[in-house]
């Protein structure tokens, strides 16, 4: 059983801003696999079920903002006993180049305040995240600022990209294993068509 969770700020305003990469991927899935979000009040988020070869899944977008996501996370895992170990989060990492993605089976928050939230709400940092890259591309004052800004052009266009290789990563993870998955799509870079 796998929890899969987008990690983003709700309301039309943050569509678009590299902080909602997470609830991009989710939302990608979520479509491929014939699904719907539910209202799941309870545990501020919509959330989505189904299964990928025989795996049982559950979707999530918490809808608590980015900084306290460990308030929605942590409650949808103990009720469902969900292990961290079958957690995987998909957030943005503005220390990752933009167009590329990162997964890793554990780690460090690396500065990311939703991951942080996180660890601290599981005591534990032993959770998969897919890590989508957004660095800017030249010197920004204000990172906050700059997650928070809806992407255009070319950066939205090699989002796009990006977006749809976490999907297959995710894919991947549950059809072959993490290790594989690590092997192929660490190594990818976005390269959209001119």
């Amino acid at each position: 059983m796998w929890l899969i969770v987008g990690l983003g700020n709700p309301g039309p305003k943050y569509d678009r801003t590299p902080h909602n990469l997470g609830f991009e991927v989710v939302d990608e899935l979520v479509r491929r696999h014939g699904l719907s979000w539910q209202d799941a009040r309870r545990f501020q988020s919509v959330m989505a079920a189904g299964a990928f070869k025989g795996e049982k899944l559950y979707f999530q977008k918490p809808l608590t903002y980015m900084n306290v996501s460990g308030n929605a996370i942590q409650p949808v895992a103990a009720y469902y006993k969900i292990e961290p170990e079958n957690i995987l989060v998909v957030c943005d990492d503005v220390n990752l180049p933009h167009g590329r993605i990162r997964l890793r089976m554990n780690g460090s928050h690396g500065g990311h305040n939703g991951l942080r939230d996180l660890i601290s709400r599981l005591g534990t940092p032993n959770f998969a995240r897919l890590r989508i890259g957004c660095q800017p591309n030249h010197p920004v004052g204000d990172l906050a600022g700059y997650v928070l800004a809806p992407m255009r052009g070319e950066r939205r266009e090699t989002a796009v990209f990006s977006v749809g290789a976490a999907a297959d990563c995710i894919e991947s993870v549950l059809a072959d294993g993490p290790e594989k998955a690590m092997s192929v799509w660490n190594a990818w870079s976005a390269d959209p068509p001119k």
